[in-house]
């Protein structure tokens, strides 16, 4: 049984700044959102600078959230985002999709 710790390890004073990022890519590139029990899949416009960009979004949440299992991947013109999380953290998830779909956060 997986008994990862569902927290971010991500400071105060790194979360706005983070999820401005996650909104400004968001206003320029999402496309589209799948909501899944278990995650989410989102795409995205595919350009380099876009797929930069995500990456290192992944990047930098897969380092504070070592919970979620995120992955890119390029699908012809667009860019797909899976996040995958245990039930728990789906709250997690959804407001990191509403960032992405440039809602502000409910908490």
């Amino acid at each position: 049984m997986d008994q990862r710790t569902i927290a971010c390890s991500l400071g105060v004073e790194d979360f706005g700044p983070r999820l401005s990022s996650i909104r400004r890519l968001g206003e320029v590139a999402f496309l589209d959102l799948e909501a899944r029990p278990d995650g989410a899949v989102l795409s995205f416009r595919n350009s380099e600078q876009v797929r930069a960009e995500l990456s290192s979004i992944v990047d930098a949440e897969a380092a504070c959230c070592s919970f979620f299992e995120l992955s890119v991947r390029s699908n012809g013109e667009r860019l797909i985002l899976t996040i995958s999380s245990p039930p728990e953290a789906m709250p997690v998830v959804r407001e990191l999709t509403a960032s992405f779909r440039g809602a502000q956060s409910a908490g």
